[in-house]
């Protein structure tokens, strides 16, 4: 019998995905969270989540078992961040696949990492008002995403919002194949102020992902 990777997770649960992903926004999926997580964003919704101890230790096979039960085919894994255990990550990623689930993993950026065909990414450049912009200048992954990936922008206001741009400027001039969007934090800037900058700007390009779950009060379960 074929034994799994050990890995630590949080939570897994049946919700809708709220942000972009390639099964869309609204779709149902299985969210699988990793414990853990390198950096700490400011404006983190899941704090809980953030200590390397958080959850619980369990091993991949023992995982895709809950998956099975979970019974959806669209797999979102997120964290904490999923890279701090990236063999345990590559290998779920193989078994979800061969078994023909359809996967998503966000990701914070901190990590370069080659993309798993198949596997569809979102990954997060983190902005000025994160406090955690000055990692986003190491280890990039920049470069190595594709058309059907994400870079994901959540913006709190105009500085956010200036780097948001420069950097997707950039990353066009280098020829970076990934998708654009844009996620408003609601408490500082309104998804229509964002929507504004956007058209006066003609950037056309740029998806405004509105997290969905909170709009439709969906909380993790305990």
């Amino acid at each position: 019998m074929r034994s799994g990777v050990p890995v630590r997770i949080y939570s897994t649960f049946v919700s809708v995905n709220g942000e972009v992903c390639e099964a869309h926004q609204g779709s149902m999926c299985t969210f699988v969270r990793f414990a853990g997580c390198n950096i700490r964003c400011s404006w983190c919704d899941t704090k809980y989540a953030q200590k390397a101890n958080s959850g619980h230790l369990t091993d991949t096979e023992v995982l895709m078992e809950q998956i099975r039960v979970h019974g959806c085919k669209n797999i979102t894994i997120t964290g904490g961040e999923p890279f701090m255990q990236e063999d345990a990550l590559d290998q779920l990623c193989v078994d979800l696949l061969r078994e023909g689930y359809n996967v998503s993993v966000e990701t914070n950026g901190t990590y370069k990492f080659e993309p798993l065909g198949g596997v569809n990414y979102v990954v997060d450049f983190k902005l000025p008002s994160s406090n955690e912009y000055d990692k986003m200048k190491v280890n990039s992954p920049w470069m190595s995403l594709r058309y059907n990936d994400w870079i994901k922008f959540v913006v709190a206001d105009v500085p956010d919002y200036e780097t948001a741009c420069a950097t997707m400027d950039m990353l066009d001039r280098k020829g970076c194949l990934a998708q654009y969007a844009i996620s408003p934090i609601f408490s500082s800037v309104s998804g229509n102020r964002v929507m504004q900058w956007l058209r006066f700007d003609r950037r056309f390009n740029v998806v405004i992902s509105v997290q969905l779950h909170k709009l439709l009060d969906l909380s993790e379960p305990d």
